[in-house]
């Protein structure tokens, strides 16, 4: 998705993610949160990830959009300026 976007011009393991892209904080519209295992990312206040760590009924594993927010307490938030 990052890609398509044209901000990112080719892939990034998730720890690259949490510390190289864009810049540190959280942005207006999205946010990609990393850490060394595992890479997500909220856009417009919906979460982007293959994990269903939040979601309060198992909705199964795999990438897709969720309404359920989860705790980004050990990831490094990133956001792409100007977004």
């Amino acid at each position: 998705m990052l890609h398509a976007a044209g901000l990112l011009r080719r892939p990034m393991v998730s720890g690259a993610l949490g510390s190289r892209w864009g810049a540190p904080g959280i942005g207006q519209w999205i946010t990609v949160f990393g850490n060394s295992g595992h890479a997500y990312m909220v856009v417009a206040g919906l979460r982007y990830d293959t994990s269903q760590a939040g979601d309060p009924l198992s909705q199964g594993s795999g990438p897709r959009w969720r309404t359920t927010l989860r705790s980004a307490g050990s990831y490094s938030s990133r956001f792409s300026p100007g977004l």
